[in-house]
């Protein structure tokens, strides 16, 4: 080999591994043009059949990263002559898999697995077993498109177990993706979602952007799935965006379908019809360059075979052509029906669901109400029993020892016994009291401002009271009055459990609207969202008495910035 040869051959190792850098850094402009580049120079070399298949190869590669899986089909039946003719074995593996994942991309998913199994059937193959990772992982996608879940889980241990033997990081994070999907479609959806996060921190550290947003469609997928469709959304729009800085039409189309899924899991209907619109102008302009001429195109290029093995490629290659483009055509005219039974199969699910809300929102009402009540049936019997219960008992020994007491400490026990009578009545006043404040007797705002002045005797929290326009409307009457009092006493008694605030105001105002209350403190505050889950017969019974009343509540609360709750009960309270 004289020098330019050599310089030649090490020009083409080098650029047939620069493609693969480029790839990794999303520059697929670069990628194709070293590519018609190595394959021109390749005639020039001693061994151009090696370079031609290797080229050939790795242009297939790249056409199923950027969507376009007919054309990679082409590429890798005319590489697969080459390979045979020079005994390359790893490379016919390589080119087998690369057909299989051809087909799978077309959704061709019993096609794929026949050939990802001949990659396999190779007698040496145990030679090239670092190659295992990927088709074990293929042949498991394969499956799983089938539906046969336990057959996807079987082959992607296997290529796990490779990936991990080889310290295959690459085929690593594919099979954790495959095995995300499979977690998911068992029910798995947090363990998917935590699998696809730690896929996310491997493509990263691979810099492989192509790889990257398919993994971000998956998980924005499975976010819409597990009830988290704002992050879902979110991350769909940055896969939309890497899309087109990438220009991966067919991960374009993926990145649109995830959107669309997410904002119809959110409920947001006409948002994701409009995604749907662009994903489906988008599929008419790929189709008007589509697979329409690839038929004729394969046969005229392919129309010197020789062999029968080339004339049977060449068949199942245009078989596939033909059923694609059906594909194609089928699911363009089925798309706006589509959209359209989706809208009305949500629309029929949301009416669906808006009924079971309400029946289980007036379910939870009556259960917190009876709580409540339960509540205050053992409070008010408790108190009857330990305290009122007691005095009586003592007063009752007390008049009994009268008989055998000496007449000189006969006045000392009388004076006694009158004592505990006198705390047994005030016993009775406060349990009374608790039931339904006297001070309600003269109004609403007499009765908070002795609550306000009874919280005020602790020195830990000072409390105020303001009103307003209360002279320009009718007072309540005294059962939405108790009902407005026992709003007021349970967020002030949370407050002074939960926040720590050494400040509470309280200002009630008469609106046209209705009753308007406003409760700040400046406490600690909490993550507003918890109350949606809250288990606590406190908040129940608030939320249970304001719907009573057809009243609204906002709360607004942040961290060491306090909590402000805002009630607005509409005059006349319950309809």
């Amino acid at each position: 080999m004289n020098q330019s040869e050599w310089a030649l051959e090490n020009e083409l190792e080098a650029n047939y591994y620069l493609i693969y850098y480029y790839s990794y850094k999303g520059l697929i402009d670069s990628c194709f043009a070293l590519l018609s580049q190595g394959l021109e120079k390749a005639e020039d070399s001693r061994h151009a059949e090696k370079y031609r298949m290797m080229f050939t190869f790795s242009r297939a590669g790249m056409l199923i990263k950027i969507g376009k899986p007919q054309d990679a089909l082409i590429w890798s039946f005319s590489a697969m002559p080459i390979a045979q003719s020079i005994a390359d074995t790893a490379f016919q593996i390589k080119i087998l898999n690369l057909i299989g994942w051809s087909y799978m991309e077309m959704n061709l998913f019993k096609e794929s697995a026949n050939w990802f199994n001949k990659a396999l059937s190779f007698t040496e193959a145990e030679k090239y077993s670092y190659l295992f990772p990927y088709i074990y992982a293929n042949i498991a996608s394969s499956y799983g498109g089938m539906n046969q879940i336990d057959s996807a889980s079987h082959y992607i241990q296997l290529a796990l177990k490779e990936a991990r033997k080889h310290d295959d990081y690459f085929s690593l994070a594919n099979s954790l993706a495959i095995m995300a999907n499979i977690q998911f479609e068992k029910g798995k959806r947090e363990a998917a979602i935590d699998t696809m996060l730690l896929v996310l921190d491997l493509r990263k550290t691979m810099q492989d952007p192509l790889y990257e947003l398919a993994d971000m469609v998956l998980l924005s997928e499975f976010y819409g799935g597990a009830g988290r469709a704002d992050e879902g959304i979110a991350l769909a729009k940055k896969a939309i965006k890497l899309a087109r800085d990438i220009g991966s039409t067919n991960r374009l189309q993926m990145a649109y379908h995830s959107l669309a899924s997410n904002y119809e899991a959110k409920g947001d209907f006409h948002a994701a019809i409009t995604v749907l619109k662009k994903q489906l102008q988008l599929s008419d302009s790929l189709a008007k360059s589509g697979v329409v001429g690839e038929l004729a195109e394969l046969q005229t290029k392919f129309k010197n075979a020789k062999t029968d093995k080339e004339l049977a490629i060449l068949e199942a290659k245009a078989s596939a052509q033909e059923l694609q483009l059906q594909q194609e055509q089928n699911a363009r005219r089925i798309t706006l029906v589509s959209v359209l039974a989706m809208v009305l199969a949500s629309f029929t699910f949301w009416f669906h669901f808006n009924q079971k809300s309400k029946a289980k929102m007036q379910k939870d009402l009556l259960k917190a109400i009876f709580e409540t009540e339960q509540k205050e049936r053992l409070r008010i019997a408790r108190d009857l029993h330990d305290s009122i219960g007691q005095l009586l008992s003592v007063v009752k020994i007390q008049v009994s020892n009268l008989k055998t007491t000496e007449p000189a400490e006969i006045p000392v026990n009388i004076n006694q016994t009158i004592g505990l009578v006198d705390k047994t009545i005030q016993e009775v006043r406060d349990i009374s009291h608790n039931l339904i404040p006297v001070e309600l007797n003269f109004g609403l705002v007499a009765a908070l401002d002795d609550l306000i002045d009874t919280i005020n005797e602790s020195p830990q929290t000072q409390a105020i009271f303001q009103h307003q326009n209360i002279k320009n409307y009718p007072e309540p009457d005294r059962s939405l009055s108790l009902t407005i009092y026992r709003i007021v006493q349970e967020v002030i008694s949370n407050m002074l459990r939960h926040s720590g605030a050494h400040k509470i105001c309280i200002t009630l105002d008469y609106v046209d609207r209705g009753i308007q209350l406003n409760i700040k403190d400046d406490g600690k505050g909490f993550d507003v969202e918890e109350l949606q889950d809250s288990s606590g017969i406190g908040w129940k019974n608030i939320n249970a008495r304001l719907q009573l009343l057809n009243a609204k509540i906002e709360v607004w609360s942040e961290n060491n910035k306090g909590t402000h709750i805002e009630i607005l009960i509409p005059h006349g309270g319950a309809s």
